[in-house]
């Protein structure tokens, strides 16, 4: 509500739009996702929703402007919906027989704690930098574990000797 009533100029009633518009996005990457996962390796698709998820951020932090938080919040909802269904499903078919219940909890350990670190963060930085730091570094983060991702399934994906 912060951002879209200070930078975005939108009254209380405009909340929503932003929200509508990640909404949308969220729906159609969720739809691709089983699509995409059959074309393609997971660890491409994983990189591109990262990638997807990363960069409407920077573009967040640098327009200010409602159409083009509306359009980035979208291609950022899809990343997310797309992350998850290929993640979850990639996960679940990776992890041993015996072990689900352990990853799935680790896997949540590591979600959980890491949003609450970010909203933490994400906070602090706005108060100290302004609203937009926290898109800015979000978008920096996020690129980066694209890149770690890559490479992380680049070297277990390499044939052994």
């Amino acid at each position: 509500m912060v951002y879209s009533g200070s930078v975005l100029g939108l009254p209380e009633a405009g909340f929503g739009l932003p929200l509508a518009a990640g909404a949308v996005g969220g729906t159609a990457g969720a739809a691709c996702a089983a699509r995409l996962a059959g074309r393609f390796p997971p660890h491409l698709v994983l990189t591109f929703s990262a990638l997807l998820c990363g960069l409407p951020a920077v573009a967040i932090a640098v327009s200010g402007t409602t159409a083009v938080t509306a359009v980035v919040l979208a291609l950022s909802s899809g990343g997310f919906a797309l992350w998850n269904v290929v993640a979850l499903s990639t996960r679940q078919r990776e992890a041993p027989r015996e072990l689900p219940g352990r990853v799935t909890g680790a896997h949540r350990v590591v979600l959980f704690g890491s949003g609450t670190a970010g909203a933490l963060t994400g906070g602090l930085l706005a108060d100290s930098f302004g609203l937009t730091a926290p898109f800015h570094l979000a978008g920096v983060l996020v690129v980066l574990a694209a890149a770690g991702v890559a490479v992380v399934f680049h070297r277990s994906r390499r044939p052994r000797p």
